[in-house]
């Protein structure tokens, strides 16, 4: 354990969960502190759904403290699948960590609920199919011939068995026999064959009872072997014993050869098959044996491994004795987990260590080599870095990569794994640059003669990560130009290298020493002019004196639109510097890199000396964002936001900004919004789903559950009924990022739903001219809820895509119906279609909105010429 380490263990403070406990009016929750001088509980605070409330708090031991909840405080609102509880001291919120080692499950208002710890405390609701009584019922097991029986400690009338774990369920139809004892057969019981369910529950009615177990059980089976204990029901495939398991690869490489002894194995006839099984228990192949007395022997080709690194599992097929009956038997060796054995193999050109792992089974696990780079530091001319990698590599070349961003173009330089001193050679950089402001990203590439085997991204591990600072600066300078290289990181700790020219003429702009107060430059992403960065331009140009302008790419789709406009700026052109060299006030949907020709940081050009607006592209309150005022040195003045909740919630609590800096204005294309106040008939629906950060490489989107999904939906034959049949018409956008896609699997399918391309229409025109909006977890549903239109929402992945927290309780943000399968969103489609049944839906929206007008813009305005006389 390294020095700084353990410095770390003793400094840090730590705040765990450790227990959960559910009372019948209360639960209690014990939590572990750490590295706390002293710990004072009248400074400790829960808070609910964002708000303080009463509780009871006693020191349990010399660092253990326990917080009793009245269940009352402990509400779903309506569509609300999440409870958000936040622990703070000392005003402060402290980060909890879950260390419980029992189970978080909770009956709350009768809904079936578990704890989850991630920075925050979520207690979710799982199941609202039955009441969750918070009563338990013993419960006995036997096996009876062909059935499974259970004697139950009370006379209820059960139908059912329900068992759990997190969203997975499955329910098990009950015999009575008797009064208090019931029979499952044992075939329903090998359905659940390596599912682990951590409750279960007897189903009365409408009524959930906790099944406790009395004691610990074990039953083998003809075909599966049960565990089972007081809180966990384990079924899993029947053994073959096995001794002296040998697994080789061939020496034509063809595959492995398997050698295994059975031991004592008598309720087996015949030996058939080793079979391969993913981890949803589904069989991907089987291979014939061969037997010589004792000993097993099968050969399985290569090809079986290398097509996907997903975990396998490996069985035996064989014939069971005095029956007809072919059975998958788990292999299993009397001795602890041991690597059976480990090789390298190749997949997509990269490598990966594969094991063999026997551990009550043999278990397929793939990890890739050992490989770890870091930056020491990096100055304006040199670098220095290390590389550690694993020995298959030791054959392969490795090189310092300079890769510019747009264009993929690269140099490259040989290196040696170890530490190295390179010195940056600008001019070679300059060969592959394709924009004057553009980023170079460094990666260490490993080559297998012409194919690459690994590429990582080389981060700076000790630096912190600011979005305006940089570590280095280069300044080189010819006859026409000065060229500025910084070296900054990405919130990924990765290094890069932003580039940025400026030629002798724009350099004379730029060094003009005087911020005009009039002069306002304004912008979105610098490709794009369809957000509130062109709406609140537009409103200024036509409603004030303010010297506005408004930058974009020249080569960007929404250009040609706005191209007659001198007051709209090319970016990069001579005119874009001299109004960024003049302008006071710089407002953005998006950091400013987005609308200035330089490096938004301290130092240059005045950049210091600007009122910085932050105008937003979307209400907060979902996703975390990247805009915390940590991030900055020079942070934002102005946070636009659209309610109180919104302001203190988050901008305030979550991202560190002063209130005096949040202003309730609304967002600026809000005011370009119709509001709809007939409820018109549904005619025209639009799906338009987000994106999903996860999906990080072609392979990744085409396996995907989210193009499976959508897919599914786009070409769901109810939905396309109902367009015939009720001349419907619908379209699908999808995310900017997700458009390619989904272009290639759609473009030539006998589909009625029709998909509208990137650029084809803007997304507020999109929004103004449907009457329905089918989405996920997108912003855009804000704008159709300000024009008074219903949206529903589509969260098949719900947990997936809030796995890092979400910021604000779900009912507050998801105004509209909450659908979680293809089946029931379709009726729901239908029937707001049919029946209009969306005319009944009624809508809170006092925690997105605080205003819905038409005075958004001029609110934005105000805020700033208040700041303006400020300064």
């Amino acid at each position: 354990m390294s020095t700084l380490y353990k410095l770390k263990n003793i400094l840090v403070r730590r705040f765990d969960c450790v227990s959960v406990e559910d009372k019948t009016d209360k639960i209690v929750i014990e939590y572990k502190y750490k590295n706390y001088l002293v710990f004072n509980k009248d400074q400790f605070e829960v808070r609910i759904q964002n708000k303080t409330v009463p509780v009871v708090i006693k020191k349990s031991g010399t660092n253990h403290l326990k917080v009793e909840i009245d269940k009352d405080l402990l509400t779903f609102e309506a569509k609300e699948t999440f409870i958000k509880v936040n622990c703070f001291y000392n005003g402060k919120k402290l980060w909890v960590r879950d260390n419980n080692k029992g189970s978080l499950y909770l009956t709350i208002d009768g809904k079936l609920c578990e704890v989850e710890c991630t920075k925050n405390m979520y207690i979710k609701s799982l199941n609202e199919d039955y009441t969750f009584v918070n009563e338990k019922v013993k419960l006995k097991p036997f096996i009876n011939e062909s059935n499974f029986t259970f004697e139950t400690s009370n006379n209820y009338q059960f139908s059912k068995i329900l068992l759990i774990n997190g969203s997975n369920k499955s329910e098990i139809p009950l015999k009575a026999i008797g009064k208090s004892n019931y029979t499952i057969p044992i075939e329903k019981i090998e359905m659940l064959a390596m599912e682990e369910y951590k409750a279960m529950y007897l189903v009365n009615e409408d009524n959930a009872y906790r099944a406790k177990f009395d004691n610990k059980y074990s039953f083998n089976l003809y075909h599966y072997y049960i565990e089972i204990n007081r809180n966990n029901f384990f079924v899993y495939h029947k053994i073959f014993k096995a001794e002296n398991i040998i697994l080789k690869e061939t020496p034509d490489k063809y595959g492995f050869i398997i050698n295994m002894k059975s031991k004592g194995n008598k309720h087996i006839k015949e030996y058939l098959n080793v079979v391969l099984m993913n981890y949803e228990n589904e069989i991907i192949a089987k291979y014939p044996v061969k037997t010589y007395e004792d000993m097993i022997t099968s050969k399985i080709p290569y090809d079986i491994f290398i097509d996907n690194r997903a975990k396998k599992n490996m069985y035996i097929e064989a014939v069971e004795e005095g029956t007809s009956r072919n059975v998958i038997y788990n292999i299993s060796e009397n001795v602890k987990e041991r690597i059976i054995s480990e090789t390298a193999v190749s997949i997509n050109n990269q490598y990966y260590h594969m094991r063999f792992i026997s551990n009550n089974g043999i278990y397929v696990k793939y990890r890739k080599p050992f490989f770890k780079n870091g930056v020491n530091y990096i100055n304006e001319n040199k670098i220095n870095f290390f590389v550690k990698a694993d020995d298959i590599y030791s054959h392969c070349t490795f090189t310092l990569t300079f890769e510019e961003r747009y264009s993929k173009e690269t140099i490259e330089y040989y290196i040696e794994p170890g530490e190295t001193l390179l010195d940056i050679k600008y001019d070679e950089i300059e060969k592959i640059i394709s924009k004057p402001k553009t980023i170079v990203d460094l990666f260490i590439t490993v080559r297998e003669q012409d194919h690459i085997v690994r590429k990582e991204k080389i981060r700076y591990r000790t630096a912190k990560y600011k979005k305006d600072t940089y570590f280095s600066k280069k300044i080189i300078k010819d006859n026409n130009q000065e060229i500025n290289y910084l070296s900054t990181i990405t919130p990924f700790k990765n290094i890069k290298l932003e580039r940025f020219s400026i030629t002798n003429n724009q350099l004379k702009l730029m060094n003009n020493k005087a911020k005009d107060p009039n002069i306002w430059l304004i912008g979105e992403r610098f490709d794009t002019a369809q957000d509130n960065g062109i709406v609140f331009f537009n409103w200024l140009r036509a409603n004030t004196s303010i010297d506005a302008y408004y930058v974009i790419d020249e080569n960007a789709l929404d250009y040609q639109n706005l191209k007659h406009n001198k007051k709209v700026l090319k970016f990069g052109s001579i005119e874009h510097f001299k109004i960024a060299s003049k302008a006071k006030v710089l407002v953005s949907t998006h950091d400013f890199e987005n609308i200035l020709p330089y490096k938004p940081a301290k130092g240059f050009f005045g950049y210091e000396d600007t009122l910085k607006v932050f105008l937003q592209h979307g209400v907060l309150g979902r996703k975390s964002v990247e805009y915390h005022k940590d991030y900055y040195e020079q942070p934002f003045d102005i946070f636009n936001v659209s309610s109180m909740s919104e302001k203190y919630d988050v901008v305030v609590n979550e991202m560190g900004y002063d209130k005096e800096q949040v202003y309730i204005s609304g967002l600026s294309r809000f005011d370009n919004l119709p509001i709809a106040n007939d409820n018109n008939n549904i005619k025209k629906i639009l799906i338009m789903p987000t994106w999903r950060d996860w999906l990080n490489s072609d392979f990744t989107f085409e396996n995907s559950e989210y193009l499976e999904k959508y897919l599914s939906l786009i070409k769901n034959k109810k939905l396309n009924q109902l367009i015939e049949s009720n001349n419907v018409e619908i379209n699908f956008y999808p995310h900017y990022r997700a458009q390619s896609y989904f272009k290639l699997f759609l473009m030539n399918n006998d589909i009625k739903v029709q998909y509208v391309e990137l650029g084809e229409k803007s997304v507020q025109s999109l929004l103004i001219e449907h009457d329905l909006l089918i989405t996920d977890y997108s912003s855009v549903s804000f704008d159709f809820t300000y024009m008074n239109k219903p949206v529903i929402f589509y969260h098949f992945d719900v947990e997936r895509f809030f796995r890092k927290g979400i910021l604000r309780p779900i009912h507050e943000t998801f105004l509209g119906e909450i659908m979680y399968d293809e089946k029931k969103l379709v009726d729901q489609i239908y029937d707001y279609v049919v029946n209009d049944s969306f005319k009944k839906v009624e809508v809170e929206k006092d925690s997105i909105f605080k205003y819905i007008d038409k005075n958004n813009n001029e609110r934005i305005y105000n805020s700033i010429v208040e700041n303006l006389e400020r300064q």
